[in-house]
């Protein structure tokens, strides 16, 4: 409606290019037009539902236009789900007070009341929303069938590991990371005896599966490379659920649509920050904050590290998940859109 989709455009291609540190200057410039562009916004958002039946109610996915969405629609309620882990300059989410806002985070709901959201229009939910698909997956086996799934974990040692980059994955730090794990067995830190590199379960060998998303460059390069008969590669695909509920432990960027997904489905994270500070945009730094506060998974600044895992470290993040609340967000938002539209239709019904 009001060009989300170019920007997400521009982002996606940065990343795939491994030029994320153009993108606080993207953010930078995004930042000081976007005042000037409001009422370009108001006038598209007027246009776009002028244009179409009229609307009873709204739930907003996405920064930046909801502001535009609750003058545009004065009498018309605006549910603002926030799929980031908190509001930022960088992503705003909190623009109107008008806004009925759905927080998956306590930091998000904090920043809310403090924006002047009502307390009844600022809802906490139980986590981050995710598609419904994923609400199927082991996080809902018992503790004691988690804990046994973890003692074989550490019993065999073979680690199944899931590179989940997003939709556009960084070319040359996916095709390192996989270098990196096959190479697993043979793996030698300088400064340590290989016995300690043994003993750490540092070079067990792993299962590697690498999701290449639209990055089609990513794809064929990796095809047309040797890869051991543990590794598979996939394109975009739309069973992400099946992927994750597979794995043991996702490699990957600390976006959080994959934290949230990983989180959902029991799965440990460990996240690449990159050794440069721009590699980390700024809606990413409060989801590091969380994943390291809730002992769930690490960041690593170098695929050396990030290869330098062992199974009872999976599963020590393993058991924080399960001691985490039960996320039901998704199903807590459907049933607050559900009483508000009972309560518009019954307001409807009273003026008749």
């Amino acid at each position: 409606m009001l060009d989300a989709a170019f920007g997400d455009d521009i982002y996606n291609s940065l990343l795939q290019y491994n030029l994320s540190s153009v993108l606080p200057l993207v953010y930078g410039f995004v930042q000081t037009v976007t005042p000037a562009l409001a009422g370009v916004h108001l006038s598209k958002a007027k246009a776009y539902f002028d244009a179409r039946a009229a609307v009873d109610l709204v739930v907003s996915f996405v920064p930046f236009s909801n502001a535009a969405m609750c003058d545009a629609l004065p009498d018309t309620p605006i549910i603002t789900v926030l799929t980031d882990f908190t509001h930022s300059a960088a992503h705003p989410w909190l623009q109107h007070p008008r806004q009925i806002v759905c927080c998956g985070t306590e930091r998000s709901h904090e920043q809310a009341l403090d924006y002047g959201i009502p307390p009844d229009r600022a809802i906490r939910t139980s986590g981050m929303c995710v598609h419904p698909n994923f609400y199927t997956q082991p996080k809902n086996q018992t503790v004691t069938e988690r804990e046994q799934t973890g003692a074989n974990l550490v019993q065999s040692r073979l680690l199944k590991v899931l590179i989940l980059f997003g939709a556009y994955p960084p070319t040359d730090v996916v095709l390192e990371l996989v270098a990196a794990l096959q190479s697993r067995p043979v793996l030698r830190v300088e400064g340590l005896p290989d016995e300690h590199v043994e003993a750490l379960g540092w070079r067990a060998p792993v299962h590697v599966t690498i999701v290449c998303g639209r990055n089609a460059a990513l794809f064929d390069a990796l095809r047309t490379q040797p890869t051991r008969s543990d590794t598979h590669i996939i394109g975009f695909t739309d069973t992400m659920h099946e992927r994750l509920a597979a794995c043991d432990v996702v490699v990957g960027k600390p976006g959080p649509g994959v934290v949230s997904e990983s989180l959902v489905s029991g799965k440990p994270v460990i996240l690449y920050v990159g050794e440069q500070q721009s590699y980390t945009m700024e809606q990413e730094h409060d989801v590091l904050e969380f994943v390291r506060n809730a002992g769930i998974g690490k960041a690593v600044r170098t695929v050396a590290e990030a290869v330098r895992v062992s199974a009872e470290e999976i599963h020590s993040y393993t058991r924080n998940i399960l001691a985490l609340p039960p996320n039901r967000a998704i199903f807590e938002v459907l049933e607050l859109v559900e009483v508000q539209a009972r309560t518009l239709l019954t307001a409807k019904d009273t003026k008749e």
